[in-house]
């Protein structure tokens, strides 16, 4: 180690190549792994297109079937919990 030129009591380089006091204290702390993230927006859309999807899927099948209306109203009580159980089962972990 060399005491470089006009170096206060205690500051000692470590390479020579002037005063590094910033580099002599800095240790960085342990690197702790990325676990997954939850995103709002993210629940929030596998939400609202699950349930999407089935309301679009009954209104399709009751107007095949002759009443749009029954199967809209159907695949909203059906969509609900399916949006609502898709969005457990894919944020279950997080």
């Amino acid at each position: 180690m060399i005491v470089t030129e006009g170096a206060q009591a205690g500051e000692i380089a470590a390479w020579g190549g002037g005063i590094a006091c910033h580099k002599r204290w800095y240790a960085p702390g342990p690197v702790q792994p990325q676990g997954p993230t939850f995103s709002l927006a993210g629940a929030g859309s596998v939400l609202i297109g699950s349930t999407a999807a089935c309301i679009v899927a009954g209104a399709l099948v009751g107007w095949a079937l002759g009443s749009f209306a029954y199967g809209l109203a159907f695949g909203a009580v059906v969509g609900i919990p399916v949006g609502i159980a898709t969005t457990v089962i894919k944020y279950r972990n997080v």
